[in-house]
């Protein structure tokens, strides 16, 4: 497997993005990493939240010019999907975001031409099928002292419309579509998920939303606000390569034979049984990878605890297909080569983190 080649699709996709983005008076903006102290969250959950919260949040002035920016990539991690991680052929509990958006006073923000640009990075940039592509908006819900009704985002379901036509747009009723955290002033939105068919499956792919709440013990609609749009990298992945588990794109399959050719030298031909197993151990070496990348240390914070359980269950993997713990420690190294040939590029320092990375499953697979 020609890892380099991998590595030079990538990075020519992300490229592909940029050079749109940038034509389209997009700036770069920089990824504030997994660890934000401004929220309440355990590991950053979402992108370009430093953005959105400080227009959102902080400044109270109307009238604020547009300010179009991009992040290729993002970095985010969602520890409640590590529960569906081996069991879901999609889930991941950490992951890439492709996120661009739009931030300013909300009279100036122009919800029809964010539907233009992503229809048209979807379609004639990306190549994806419209013919495989549901998009779900908010149709109503009542939430915190704000009921919404489907005027409140006509304006997206209008445009998606002219694009895909009507029979590709979904509206939900509930709370489905409305996005929001119970921790005083963060902000909240109403969106739109973007679901792509691939085999017999529809899977999210992206989503599109419209930051313009803050809660504060309830709703409030805030007078600057944010137009964001983006897409999951490991998931676009599965949309361009026509791959219905996330565990087979070219991102993460590399990982996956390392495993394989380890159960097939030792001819253990069962190995096809534990599959759930095999994808619990790729998901959280690159989720310890990058935890470690971003300065956690092993302490006794949420985040140490957590790191500990993540570095904990992969050795119990290990442990139940019968692998000895020499034997573990060598496919721990050859995944961590991996890892680095394939994020190197993007991640200044990764490369030399390699060290850190095995000393900390040292220190808790003793």
């Amino acid at each position: 497997m020609n890892i380099d080649k991998i590595v030079l699709k990538h990075n020519k996709l992300l490229i592909k993005i940029k050079n749109f983005l940038e034509k389209e008076n997009f700036r770069n903006e920089f990824s504030s990493g997994l660890i934000q102290p401004r929220f309440n969250y355990t590991y950053s959950p979402s992108a370009a939240h430093h953005i959105i919260d400080d227009i959102i949040v902080f400044k109270k002035e109307s009238h604020l010019p547009i300010d179009n920016f991009y992040i290729l990539p993002d970095r985010s991690i969602r520890v409640n999907d590590a529960k569906n991680v081996g069991i879901s052929s999609r889930h991941l509990s950490f992951f890439e975001l492709l996120v661009f958006g739009s931030v300013g006073a909300a009279e100036n923000l122009s919800k029809e031409k964010s539907v233009e640009l992503l229809c048209n990075l979807m379609f004639n940039v990306l190549g994806l099928d419209k013919n495989k592509i549901l998009v779900t908006i908010l149709h109503s819900c009542e939430a915190e002292g704000i009921k919404l009704t489907e005027e409140e985002d006509e304006i997206f379901y209008n445009t998606y419309i002219n694009h895909l036509g009507k029979d590709r747009i979904f509206r939900t009723i509930g709370q489905r579509n409305l996005f929001y955290s119970r921790i005083i002033d963060n902000p909240g939105s109403t969106g739109c998920e973007i679901y792509y068919k691939i085999g017999n499956k529809y899977i999210e792919i992206g989503s599109h939303v419209n930051y313009k709440f803050k809660f504060t013990g309830q709703l409030k609609r805030t007078r600057n606000q944010a137009v964001l749009e983006g897409f999951g990298f490991e998931r676009l992945l599965m949309a361009l390569e026509n791959k219905d588990n996330i565990y087979d794109i070219s991102l993460i399959f590399p990982l996956k034979k390392i495993l394989l050719d380890y159960f097939k030298s030792i001819n253990d031909n069962s190995i096809n049984l534990f599959e759930e197993n095999l994808n619990i151990i790729i998901d959280h070496i690159r989720t310890i990878s990058f935890i470690i990348f971003d300065g956690q240390e092993l302490d006794n914070s949420s985040r140490g605890r957590i790191l500990k359980r993540f570095i904990k269950n992969l050795h119990g993997q290990f442990v139940y297909l019968g692998v000895n713990k020499k034997d573990e420690f060598k496919i721990i190294n050859k995944l961590i080569n991996v890892l680095i040939k394939l994020f190197s590029e993007r991640y200044n320092g990764f490369s030399s983190n390699k060290n850190n990375i095995i000393n900390f499953i040292k220190r808790i697979i003793k």
